[in-house]
């Protein structure tokens, strides 16, 4: 009689939680290819797509508006590869309540340049 309190109280404490609550803090992660294929990736990052040139889209599984995004060029195999050259990064939420993240790469002198990426977002 005990386990069937128990599992009916459990089952009563999921109906209850709001619909829009928090599953506690996550980490979603992805290696994206200068491509734009989404290579290497963890719980949640769902997609990746080149735009143009230097320009990806991101998708992860949820909405990231409160979230950190951390992204570094680094390459997308875990055979090593090809250095490439130093460049920059940024990434940002491409809208406000929004699941995708916009990351941008240039070479050193700021132009559009087709880099791997890794994408990190850290969720509260």
């Amino acid at each position: 009689m005990s386990r069937v309190c128990i599992l009916i109280c459990a089952l009563a404490c999921l109906l209850a939680a709001p619909a829009g609550a928090s599953p506690g803090p996550f980490t979603y992660r992805a290696v994206v290819s200068k491509f734009g294929v989404l290579n290497r990736h963890g719980g949640g990052a769902v997609s990746a797509e080149m735009a143009s040139r230097g320009q990806y889209v991101v998708g992860f599984a949820s909405d990231i508006d409160a979230c950190t995004i951390v992204a570094t060029l680094g390459r997308a195999t875990t055979d090593g590869g090809q250095v490439e050259k130093p460049g920059f990064i940024s990434a940002a939420p491409v809208a406000v309540n929004s699941n995708f993240v916009s990351v941008y790469t240039s070479d050193m002198r700021g132009r559009p340049r087709d880099y791997a990426f890794h994408v990190l977002v850290a969720c509260p």
